[in-house]
């Protein structure tokens, strides 16, 4: 780290700190009240103590319950009351939009050196409006004791909710000037705005820091746009030529902030330390603009960002814009993608040039990450025990928060997981699909599917691009058999390539899916092996559709059923898909799908080579129960039992309208043309052109047949025949095939119940 400079008298701070006081004095006569009045004309008589009888203390404050108690101890401050060492506490929400309020502690000389806590209860409506004056904020000016045992000047636990504030410099929710000991666990909604002409020092919790701010976040908008030392949590934290004694940690922005120059999502400028602290929201600015600090001089450490910028000149970095040589900066991370883009930028920012023109800092670990290494399942960032990780919902996953606040925080650092339009109030429906366009967006799908139990049950998605799995070697399949994705998945013929698998229960890209439906996706290259079922697509359907899959280029194995697209299906529907120059083996093999129970097969083919220990099929290893249509298979099949080349086992089913162009058919138990082991089935307007052998079992069509009424119609064969015993139409019938109109070679085969 760049070494700061050292050991400058406390003279100097002190000089420092009455030098921007003097600054940051007000005018009185600038004041703009709305027509009804302001609060100090309806102020309550006097403020009570919880005990009367006791002395003021932390266990005795005086209570704020109402408008009129806040708006009494404003008039006091602001009439020379410094309330020092007091306590007040807060103990009911109150609205202050009936009337405009003044600062507690306006102008040089009014500051409040009091604790006030607001007990967590929320104060509504605060409206400011002094256009060219100076120290504004829901407390003005706060300062403190030269004690460090006491807390003087300490305001805690305030939530300011909408309002606005009009000012000019050194203007913030909770204070517009702050040289206290600490603001904690406060938060502000508010809008604050700059006056005309020169502005500065716009801060979202303290236009001015020269204390600590913890645990504490702004989450309104900041319209500055004229405005130096801008910044989500501190105008300007510190002064120039100090020891860094004022302190950002534990904080974020959520906000909008827009301002000139030296503009930050948590300081415009920064000359103390800010540590652990995240900034999502956007901020716009001309010059020295940063995501985290638009000027720094002072120390930065463990934070990210993930807010956008925008900014029309140089010094443009996403995390720092201008770095001073005496500052440090370590373990600092900017979003460079989301689930819709990839950014063009880098960390800190560089003389004349935009956010692309920007430098990254790896030896200090500052630089970009994508989407999917910020949320939750990779901790990606060097982070030391002070973050919470969430788990990710349906469409969203989480960047870390601040150990210490409010689990509803993390709403504010969420990202979409599967891009698309977040305006969308019902993303992922037909009309506003989840997008897909990265190979880590289906690790996410998994992450929520097989840990948090989101089923996507009526959800759909659209794949953008095509997406190259090859960098992905820990990939973990979508789906479980307690939760099963049941999505809609549109690839729009885009490819998926490079995914490199082994998985000891079902391997495929999806390991379960229930009535899930699968569109237009184009697969190459994969590298499947399973335990289980195993396929490039699906592993194990239950129900669903699986329309346009095409399957290219992959090796697929498993000791189960094994299929170029799916592994096996029951009670679903197979159409238009196609699988080539792709080798597949299992104990049950098809060049599309393993094994298919009542699932229609219409339309399909196969080029692949198909090997299995029972049953292979060159469109299907097992099939009971369905129709298959239309299909062709022209590659090589091989079984230890039974193959076929449409299926290696058929029962209580029909094929019609397909063919097998094939150099070889082969069952060592046995072989058929179109089936190598068939049960009740009906064979209707097919051909095969193929050599059928086996050695026991071989036929031009189906290898052995059994339990009426099984027919082969309108048909014809053309090949050699070999085995023990073989048929043109059926080795082995048991009395049950019924022949009809069927060539085989040059010979017609007419009205033959047995061949």
């Amino acid at each position: 780290m760049v070494k700061q400079r050292k050991g400058i008298f406390r003279l100097l701070i002190v000089a420092g700190i009455i030098l921007t006081m003097l600054f940051i004095g007000i005018q009185t006569g600038d004041s703009a009240y709305a027509a009804d009045g302001q609060w100090s004309d309806f102020r309550a008589a006097s403020l009570s103590l919880q005990d009367a009888l006791e002395p003021n203390g932390p266990s005795n404050p005086y209570v704020i319950s109402t408008a009129e108690e806040l708006a009494l101890l404003s008039y006091n401050v602001n009439n020379g009351q410094k309330y020092i060492n007091t306590y007040f506490l807060q103990t009911a929400d109150i609205d202050l939009s009936a009337h405009n309020f003044l600062p507690i502690g306006l102008g040089l000389g009014n500051e409040f050196d009091g604790i006030y806590d607001g007990g967590g209860f929320d104060i509504a409506g605060l409206s400011i409006s002094l256009p060219t004056s100076d120290g504004l904020g829901l407390f003005g000016n706060v300062s403190t004791t030269v004690s460090e045992t006491d807390e003087a000047g300490t305001l805690r636990n305030i939530n300011i909710v909408g309002g606005g504030i009009l000012g000019k410099t050194g203007v913030g929710s909770i204070a517009g000037s702050f040289v206290g000991k600490k603001i904690e666990n406060c938060s502000s909604s508010a809008r604050l705005y700059s006056g005309a002409g020169t502005t500065e020092n716009f801060g979202g919790i303290a236009g001015f820091n020269f204390g600590v701010i913890e645990r504490s976040y702004f989450f309104g908008v900041i319209d500055a746009s004229m405005s130096t030392s801008v910044g989500g949590i501190a105008g300007i934290n510190g002064i120039v030529f100090s020891d860094r004694s004022a302190q950002i940690k534990d904080c974020f922005n959520a906000g909008e902030i827009n301002g000139y120059s030296d503009v930050g999502g948590i300081a415009g400028s920064n000359y103390g330390n800010i540590t652990r602290v995240y900034n999502t929201g956007n901020i716009e600015a001309y010059n020295r603009t940063g995501g985290l600090v638009g000027y720094h001089e002072g120390g930065l450490s463990e934070g990210y960002n993930t807010g956008g910028l925008l900014s029309g000149s140089g010094y443009v970095g996403a995390i720092i814009g201008f770095m001073h040589e005496s500052s440090d900066a370590e373990r600092l991370y900017y979003l460079k993608s989301d689930s819709n883009n990839v950014f063009i930028g880098h960390a800190i920012g560089a003389d004349g040039l935009s956010i692309a023109g920007a430098t990254d800092s790896p030896s200090e670990d500052i630089f970009g990450l994508n989407y999917y290494e910020i949320i939750n399942i990779s901790e990606s960032m060097l982070f030391y025990g002070e973050w919470v990780y969430s788990q990710s919902v349906e469409g969203f996953g989480y960047a870390p928060y601040i150990q210490g606040l409010d689990s509803a925080v993390k709403e504010y650092a969420k990202l979409a997981l599967y891009g698309g339009d977040i305006l969308y109030a019902s993303r992922g429906e037909e009309a506003s699909q989840y997008i897909l366009s990265s190979p880590y967006q289906f690790g996410l799908l998994a992450n929520n599917t097989n840990n948090n139990e989101f089923s996507y049950t009526g959800k759909y998605f659209d794949i953008f691009n095509d997406i190259d799995f090859s960098a992905i070697s820990d990939y973990a399949p979508v789906g479980t058999q307690n939760c099963a994705f049941e999505g809609t998945i549109s690839g729009n013929g885009y490819t998926l390539s490079g995914l490199a698998l082994h998985n000891e229960d079902n391997a495929a890209l999806f390991a379960y899916t229930v009535s899930a439906v699968f569109y237009n996706i184009v697969i190459d290259g994969f590298e499947i092996s399973g335990g289980n079922l195993a396929a490039a697509l699906v592993a194990d359907a239950d129900g669903g559709a699986f329309i346009g899959i095409q399957v290219t280029g992959s090796q697929i194995d498993s000791t189960g059923s094994t299929g170029g697209a799916v592994g096996s299906i029951d009670l679903g529907l197979i159409s238009n898909c196609h699988t080539g120059d792709t080798s597949i083996s299992g104990s049950i093999s098809g060049g599309i799908v393993g094994t298919a129970l009542e699932s229609p097969l219409t339309d399909c083919s196969s080029s692949a080579l198909v090997a299995a220990q029972i049953y292979a099929g060159g469109i299907c290893g097992e099939a009971q129960n369905l129709q298959t249509s239309q299909c062709r298979f022209t590659g090589e099949v091989s079984a230890q039992q039974c193959a076929g080349g449409i299926a290696g086992f058929y029962a209580n089913g029909s094929i019609d309208t397909s063919f097998v162009f094939s150099s070889v058919v082969w069952g060592e138990g046995m072989a058929g043309g179109l089936v190598g082991n068939g049960i009740s089935y009906i064979i209707d307007t097919s051909y095969v052109v193929s050599d059928v052998g086996s050695d026991i079992y071989a036929a031009g069509f189906v290898g052995g047949s059994g339990e009426a009424p099984c027919q082969i119609n309108n048909s014809y064969f053309v090949g050699a025949i070999t085995g023990e015993i073989t048929g043109a139409g059926a080795a082995v019938t048991n009395g049950a095939a019924v022949i009809t109109d069927v060539y085989f070679n040059s010979d017609f085969i007419k009205n033959t119940s047995v061949i």
